[in-house]
């Protein structure tokens, strides 16, 4: 776009801006009665169309609006495919697993983004993946292979998560955003970091953590295999040298205080663009805080949906972006 071009975005974003949820809405979304008192919350901040019969409808709608918000906007369609990704790929695993168990059901899927269960049913029984996205087309051949010869939920799970990490990796490394490329590192390096984690709990092994953890710009991954093998004790010591003490410290703590970590990093590559108004950064920025303030909602809703105390939800919300 032109320069006048960004000012007029930018313009429409920062009006837009004022209706993000912030951290006080969110606590106070933590503190009311039950699900139902939220849903009325955001509907009187004007989610939704009035035509939504659940929460789930809600969010939908509201995933769409939020889409077709910067498309109106002018983001690059690239841009849109990119921050798909990680539903991209879980389309992908969950419908192999559909296609070979037979346990298809249509609501583990994402609407309205391909590879869906028909897609890759037809690559898989044709034995020719070259319609699925390019970058998705190894790990896809991988993964149903495994899964049809082991069954194996995990493994396959582990071959598309990773193939989406290298994908959003390779992404960084080719946009000319460079809020956007922080974004997507700190993105895979946290996604790293968790793998790790998760891994020195549950004593994974230097060769399963070597399979599963994506190279990254920002964390030496050869490294983080080798401490997270010897427990979490090394794990976190090795962070805090590697300078994610926050990460460390916020593992050392909770799960719930390590995903708010999580989300805090990544969202603050982009908070920084909120203050240039000559480039794709704000409308990219816009939509990546909207896509969090639904996930958040839908995380407050669920909670609230199974009886979780206030005190329980607030240890779940993270940092918001207005």
């Amino acid at each position: 776009m032109r320069d006048n071009q960004y000012a007029y975005a930018v313009a429409r974003i920062r009006v837009k801006e004022k209706n993000l949820l912030t951290d006080a809405d969110v606590a106070r979304m933590a503190g009311m009665r039950d699900a139902d008192e939220v849903l009325a919350f955001l509907k009187e901040r004007g989610w939704g169309s009035g035509a939504e019969e659940d929460a789930g409808g809600l969010f939908s709608f509201e995933e769409k609006r939020a889409l077709d918000t910067v498309r109106e906007l002018g983001i690059g369609e690239e841009t849109i495919e990119v921050l798909s990704y990680p539903q991209m790929y879980h389309n992908l695993k969950t419908a192999i697993k559909a296609v070979i168990t037979g346990n298809e059901r249509p609501e583990a899927f994402y609407g309205g983004i391909a590879p869906g269960l028909e897609e890759v049913r037809g690559a898989m029984t044709a034995g020719s993946y070259g319609e699925l996205p390019e970058h998705m087309q190894e790990a896809a051949r991988e993964a149903a292979a495994v899964m049809m010869r082991t069954r194996d939920g995990q493994l396959c799970d582990t071959i598309c998560d990773r193939a989406c990490l290298e994908a959003l990796e390779a992404a960084a490394g080719k946009t000319g955003n460079a809020a956007f490329s922080k974004y997507l590192k700190r993105l895979v390096a946290s996604a790293d970091i968790n793998i790790a984690v998760r891994g020195s709990r549950t004593g994974k092994s230097a060769e399963f953590l070597k399979r599963a953890l994506a190279p990254s710009g920002l964390v030496d991954t050869a490294a983080l295999k080798d401490a997270a093998s010897r427990g979490s004790e090394e794990l976190f010591a090795w962070l805090s040298k590697a300078g994610f003490t926050d990460a460390a410290e916020a593992a050392e703590k909770s799960p719930s205080a390590f995903e708010c970590w999580r989300d805090g990093y990544v969202l603050d590559a982009v908070a920084s663009e909120k203050t240039n108004p000559f480039s794709e950064g704000p409308v990219t920025a816009y939509y990546i805080a909207r896509l969090n303030e639904i996930r958040m909602a839908r995380i407050v809703v669920t909670a609230k949906a199974n009886g979780f105390t206030e005190g329980q939800i607030a240890s779940r919300v993270r940092k918001m972006y207005a």
